[in-house]
């Protein structure tokens, strides 16, 4: 059942006492997307302290209200919502105003006040004054299962959720406060935000402006159990807890997980509180960021049970310690720090305690019942804290304990607990920002270390024994963490190269290869390696290829070349980079040979490709070339340049063919020569090479190329080079193959309903294989070839019932053809319920002269004023003309047009009529 509450303000008590048959839910909910457009108010009175009574009830839920109490702070009569053995309670956006500044301890004036109520869910509403916000006690044997979440809790003068289960409960419910603010900004001193006595899970609520009167047993986050192992431990995790006067989170005689939370608490005097304090407890406390300001950051008393690891503590105190322990068990890798003069530990009893790291700006570290040590030494002789070191950790700051710089002293480097070891091994899995802990540092911040490679040496090339070579590599790491290095060469360590600048202070052959350099950090932090450069170790100019003898045809352009690696590179980029000098030469005698230079006759006299062109007999003789490289000068062999008396004639070259798709194509040239040389022949299509190929190519090195079962991927151009092997002569040939294909349809005819004596006009559009090729038509009726249906178009200006039956067109050109899909003709002798082109009191004449040489007049008729355009294409439906465009009114109208002005060839034309979706045709046949 749904109660929808209009808009408006309601004065009075609401009584629910007894619920619905089959214990059906209720559900009061504002008639409005506002909760504050619902108002339900009373002023409660000490005998009746309610605005609204719930006693027995079940499934109630409220949503989209505002409840007042308009009672004063002395009236006794503060309780909003009194709610007495409810299972399945609902509050849903509803905003509660309570009574201001309302005595603290008493939960008369508590906005929601519960007694044995189970299943209660409260979510996004708005409490403000009041007493407590919500006050639940369970005192019979149910199962308490609560759920506040998303609220806001606004100027409590006593505590923001009380909840309690007494011992003879049923200690198996879920009770949960989460995504919760708290915050105090009207000058109240409240004792608690959360204040708990069984197994709660507090999670990721968020405190603020909370001042407390500095009574020690006050805190922001209070929880309690009648005895120090419950069934189920309470949870305290992912909290931000500010506060003044009173403790931060305070853990009294309960089994208690404490996770990821921060909590920043300071004192105005000196008051005996603590940010956290543990107090008879058990569990376990970690990956916290814990800041006492003026105040104790940590007190753990008669807490054997109770471990403390992976911690960052910090306070500013020169009277009181950061941490006080009296009866801890284990406590390992924590920071403590006191950034004033006070010492950092007060020992009076702990279990073990190592791994950790302390700092004070004072003289005395630790004071251990009494004694008092200025450093480690004396407290790890007892047995303490031997791994433990003395630093200064620098944090981003105290309302951030994250690490700011690296410091060695942080890394632990290995896991301290393993997954069965209850709450310890769960605190080691993720730090106080859930980042997973891969290095184990000390403190509540893993710190993820990455290494970028900001600039490095490229590689270089010199000769064998050079002194001055090196590589290096410039990187970085975050939080100024210490790097370390070692090079590699072709994937192998080089031992002792350890350094960020590697030194080749002998260069020697085996040196030469691909370096790279691996950049490592501190603990799992992954390293980076640099980019892979080459070093090439250079021997003396080595020729790989010496120049050959050529003969040369008078007129001819004659090439001489070599091929070399100078500097560890081709001749042609040490020449590119000029790296290497080459001369060529012409032999005369020892004394008198000829230095080649660049003029209108020779190029390339200082490359590997000497050019000499209009060969003729003065050119003959022996040429060289002298390479004078990085490491040492070296001379090619001679190669003699002769005038050849050689031909290589092409009697035939192979012609361009057009054929269709599935044939075969053949390319034929033929060459002679009156030499002894051989003629090689090598075919190419669109420059590369072929190959023979089964069934496809064939003939690739003959003259005569054979390409069958051709497609269209094998049109192109086709070239064949013949050489005069051993002549030095070669000659080109090229022709091109195009492949034609079939017509294809692109739209087909459709069916049409025509009455008897209009104009039928059926079309096909279809594509060939260029714009410039023309396609043959051949229309069908009733499967028989209609004579001098040679168009696109096919037109009987005055049907009859004969002309109805099944048409298709037959499109062919010279690769074959296509038939289209059957339509259907209907010739009516009646109005048609279709609407058809013909049937909308549109006519178009025939054009009178018809054939016409120049002018000639086309006379259309329109039932009603209209917009028409009268346009004309040639056969094939191109070349669109737009004779007449506009709006006519009702009749017969008439146009002239001069076949001449628009230089129309002789043949046939059509002409149509277009209008509200009309359209009629017409031929015209223009003569000259």
């Amino acid at each position: 059942m749904t109660f929808l509450i209009n808009s408006g303000i309601y004065n009075g008590q609401i009584v629910l006492n007894s619920p619905l048959p089959r214990r059906n839910p209720i559900e009061f909910r504002g008639n409005s997307m506002f909760a504050s457009d619902v108002v339900i108010s009373f002023a409660p009175t000490a005998q009746n302290n309610f605005v609204i009574l719930l006693n027995g009830m079940d499934r109630i839920s409220f949503n989209n209200l505002t409840i007042n109490n308009n009672s004063s702070n002395t009236s006794n009569g503060g309780i909003l919502v009194n709610a007495m053995s409810v299972w399945g309670l609902d509050f849903n956006k509803v905003n509660f105003n309570g009574v201001a500044n309302s005595p603290r301890f008493n939960n008369n004036y508590s906005i929601i006040n519960m007694m044995n109520t189970s299943d209660v869910k409260v979510s996004e509403c708005t409490f403000n004054n009041g007493s407590a916000g919500i006050y639940s006690l369970v005192t019979n044997k149910i199962y308490p299962n609560i759920e506040i979440s998303k609220n806001d809790f606004f100027n409590f003068s006593w505590v923001g959720i009380y909840s309690q289960i007494l011992e003879s409960a049923l200690p198996s419910g879920d009770v949960k406060f989460a995504d919760n603010r708290f915050i105090s900004n009207a000058g109240l001193v409240p004792n608690f935000g959360i204040q708990s006595w069984n197994s709660t899970s507090i999670l990721r609520n968020e405190f603020s402006g909370i001042t407390g009167s500095g009574n020690t047993g006050d805190a922001v986050i209070y929880v309690s159990h009648n005895t120090q192992n419950p069934n189920e431990a309470a949870e305290i995790v992912g909290n931000r807890v500010n506060g003044t006067n009173l403790n931060g989170i305070f853990v009294n005689g309960a089994n208690t997980f404490i996770n990821q939370n921060y909590v920043n608490i300071g004192q105005s005097g000196n008051l005996n509180i603590a940010a956290m304090r543990i107090i008879n407890a058990s569990g376990a406390a970690g990956n916290n960021q814990i800041t006492g300001r003026n105040s104790t950051a940590l007190d753990i008393a008669g807490s054997p049970n109770f471990d403390f690891v992976y911690n960052s503590v910090v306070n500013e105190s020169n009277t009181l310690p950061t941490a006080k322990l009296n009866n801890a068990n284990r406590v390992w890798r924590n920071i403590f720090a006191n950034n004033g003069t006070g010492v950092v530990y007060h020992v009076n009893g702990i279990s073990s305690s190592n791994e950790n790291i302390f700092h004070t700006n004072g003289n005395i570290l630790i004071n251990d019942n009494g004694s008092q040590y200025a450093n480690l030494n004396p407290w790890q002789a007892k047995g303490f804290d031997r791994e433990s070191d003395v630093a200064l950790i620098e944090f981003e700051s105290l309302e951030n304990l994250n690490i700011k710089y690296y410091s060695t002293s942080l890394l632990a480097g290995y896991q301290l607990f393993t997954g069965d070891e209850g709450y310890l091994g769960q605190l080691e899995l993720f730090d106080f920002g859930n980042v997973v802990r891969r290095s184990y540092f000390v403190g509540s911040h893993e710190l993820l270390l990455a290494i970028t490679i900001e600039r490095q040496t490229d590689g270089f090339v010199d000769c064998v024994g050079s002194t001055d070579n090196y590589l290096t590599v410039s990187s970085a790491i975050d939080y100024n963490a210490p790097m370390t290095y070692q090079w590699e060469l072709d994937g192998s360590p080089i031992h002792g190269e350890t350094e960020p600048i590697l030194y080749f202070t002998n260069l020697r052959h085996n040196q030469a290869g691909i370096y790279k350099c691996l950049v490592m950090g501190p603990g799992a932090t992954t390293p980076v390696y640099s980019r892979e450069v080459a070093v090439y170790v250079t021997r003396p100019t080595d020729i790989t290829t010496q120049p050959q003898d050529v003969f040369a045809f008078t007129g001819e352009t004659v090439v001489l070349s070599f091929e070399a690696h100078a500097n560890g590179k081709s001749i042609e980029n040490a020449i590119a980079n000029d790296e290497v000098k080459v001369n060529w030469y012409k032999y005369v005698s020892e004394a008198n040979d000829i230095l080649l230079t660049d003029n209108h006759k020779i190029a390339g006299s200082k490359s590997n490709y000497l050019t000499i062109r209009n060969f003729g007999t003065v050119d003959q003789g022996e040429y060289y070339a002298v390479i004078q490289g990085l490491c040492g000068t070296v001379e090619t062999d001679k190669a003699e340049l002769l005038e050849a008396v050689i031909d290589l004639n092409i009697t035939q070259t192979p012609s361009s063919t057009v054929i269709c798709e599935g044939n075969n194509a053949s390319f034929i040239i033929a060459a002679n020569t009156s030499s002894n040389y051989e003629i090689t022949y090598e075919w190419m299509k669109d420059g590369t090479p072929l190959q023979n190929i089964a069934g496809k190519v064939d003939g690739a090195n003959t003259n005569a190329l054979n390409i069958m079962n051709c497609e269209a991927a094998d049109a192109g151009n086709y070239s064949v080079l013949v050489t005069l092997v051993g002549g030095g002569l070669s000659e080109t040939r090229f022709a091109d193959l195009t492949v034609n294909k079939g017509p294809a349809i692109l739209l087909q005819p459709q069916d049409a309903v025509v009455e008897a004596g209009r104009q039928l006009m059926l079309d096909v559009v279809a594509e060939g294989n260029d714009d410039q090729e023309v396609l043959n038509y051949k229309w069908f009726h009733n499967g028989t070839l209609v004579q001098d249906s040679d168009d696109m178009y096919y037109i009987v200006d005055v049907t009859t019932p004969d002309n109805a039956g099944e048409y298709y067109v037959v499109v062919s050109n010279n690769c074959g053809d296509v038939t289209s899909e059957t339509v259907t003709v209907t010739i009516t002798t009646g109005t048609s319920s279709v609407v058809e082109v013909f049937q909308s009191g549109y006519s178009l004449t025939t054009a009178t002269p018809n054939p016409v040489q120049s002018v000639a007049t086309i006379s259309f008729t329109v039932p009603t004023e209209s917009f028409v355009k009268i346009t004309m294409t040639d056969a094939s439906g191109a070349g669109s003309i737009i004779l007449a465009e506009g709006n006519y009114q009702t009749g017969t109208h008439n146009i002239n047009f001069n076949a001449q002005d628009y230089n129309l060839a002789s043949g046939t034309y059509f002409y149509y009529l277009e209008s509200n979706g009309v359209r009629l045709a017409q031929k015209l046949v223009v003569i000259k």
